[in-house]
């Protein structure tokens, strides 16, 4: 099967599945193994001997699909997170008992906001397609292309014809749009509130800064009338929204930090927190007060003494 589409001009690799790459497919099921003296229910998925190299997904220990089937029989390989289901499967013998190949490392075949699941992975032998709905994924030789065309289309059906009636071809690209709209339409929701919330804080800013240099004018005045340096009396009036944004910043960081951290526990995928962007904010806020306030300053020092 495999051979017959690689003979097509665009195509580089072939794999497939029985289940999605993202999302959960209806030929969702079970499988339970018996582990030392216990019983292990887990997800099985059936794909294809070269689907983990084909996807890139790294080999933990033992063999892949591609080298089991070349001994001519049927494979079985756990993903980390089926690894850590019991004890006993750190036992070598046990997963050898159990049948199993090799572990694979755990990779999303989900939305990222579910967890990554146990699962046990098998291949047939022969790479026989034995599903008669299975997930078929193409590498195209052309990596840059974004779209398969028509023709392209045509000829995969006809080389699939003869396995009856298959999912409705989508490339991976478009599923992984698709699959994750919503994130991206809240990440969208999410940039809009920041640009209005860093708005509103410049705005809130330059009028707590008008106020005081307002508030303060007579002191200000009198100061520069009594001889102090207009280095000075900037100081001052900077001086105060240096310890403003410091206290501000000390205070939000952590706070920030655990609300990502308590968020991000809804997804099987967590990222680093950087520390770069917390330091970039701090530092650009408090650039644009201390030049808003030292603007603001210089203009109120340079006007007529009203004493």
């Amino acid at each position: 099967m495999k051979g017959e589409w690689k003979k097509l001009g665009e195509i580089a690799d072939v794999t497939w599945a029985e289940n999605p790459i993202l999302g959960q497919g209806a030929s969702y099921g079970m499988v339970t193994l018996k582990v030392g003296d216990e019983m292990v229910s887990i997800c099985d998925r059936t794909v294809s001997a070269n689907f983990f190299r084909f996807f890139g997904i790294k080999m933990l220990e033992g063999k892949d699909f591609e080298e089991v089937c070349n001994a001519s029989r049927n494979g079985r390989i756990l993903n980390k997170s089926a690894l850590k289901l019991t004890k006993q499967w750190e036992i070598d013998s046990n997963r050898r008992n159990s049948g199993i190949d090799g572990v694979v490392q755990d990779f999303h075949n989900m939305p990222l906001i579910n967890e990554i699941e146990p699962c046990i992975y098998f291949a047939k032998v022969n790479d026989e397609l034995v599903w008669n709905d299975p997930y078929i994924y193409i590498k195209l030789k052309d990596a840059g292309k974004q779209k398969v065309d028509a023709s392209l289309v045509s000829q995969m059906d006809a080389a699939c014809a003869h396995m009856g009636q298959l999912c409705p071809f989508t490339s991976l690209k478009d599923a992984i749009d698709k699959e994750y709209e919503k994130e991206d339409d809240f990440a969208k929701l999410m940039a809009l509130f920041g640009a209005v919330t860093l708005f509103v804080t410049l705005t809130g800013l330059l009028g707590m800064v008008i106020l005081e240099c307002t508030y303060r004018r007579r002191e200000l005045t009198l100061r520069r009338v009594y001889g102090a340096s207009t280095g000075n009396q900037l100081w001052k009036m900077i001086r105060n929204q240096l310890i403003i944004c410091t206290v501000c910043f000390a205070a939000a960081a952590p706070l920030a930090v655990g609300l990502f951290h308590k968020w991000q526990q809804h997804f099987a995928y967590k990222a680093d927190i950087p520390v770069w962007p917390f330091l970039a904010t701090f530092f650009g806020i408090t650039l644009l007060a201390l030049g808003i306030t030292a603007w603001q300053t210089l203009r109120t020092l340079r006007e007529e003494p009203d004493i």
